[in-house]
């Protein structure tokens, strides 16, 4: 699944915005704000639906994604993801999304396209 860098960003700030949620309301309510006014009911909304947006379009993208060959690896990740939403979403972003690399599969001969990530020795 190939990502414009602009469409890359998106999905890091909705990945992210659990954990900056979390890290914003330590920091302002341990202060003595208020964290019932409206901007934080609404981000806390927000934040409730994309967690499991991003949870399904990360599984959908890593299912997708040629870059990870591994079986064993892929349900790693899988199991990660639904267990381990907060922690786990942010790093499968940065890895498999905002570094996607830049292997073409299609001009790789079929022997090393279907071997790639299948280390065996």
């Amino acid at each position: 699944m190939k990502l414009n860098i602009f469409a890359r960003i998106v999905l890091g700030v909705l990945n992210l915005l659990p954990f900056i949620l979390f890290l914003l309301l330590l920091v302002f309510v341990g202060e003595g704000v208020r964290a019932t006014s409206q901007f934080w009911v609404n981000l806390g909304y927000i934040t409730f639906i994309s967690i499991p947006v991003m949870v399904i379009f990360n599984i959908v993208h890593l299912l997708n994604n040629r870059h990870i060959m591994n079986k064993n690896q892929k349900r790693l990740w899988i199991f990660g993801l639904i267990t381990g939403n907060f922690g786990i979403n942010p790093f499968y972003w940065y890895f498999h999304i905002w570094r996607e690399r830049k292997y073409n599969y299609e001009i790789m001969p079929n022997n090393i396209a279907q071997d790639h990530g299948n280390n065996k020795l």
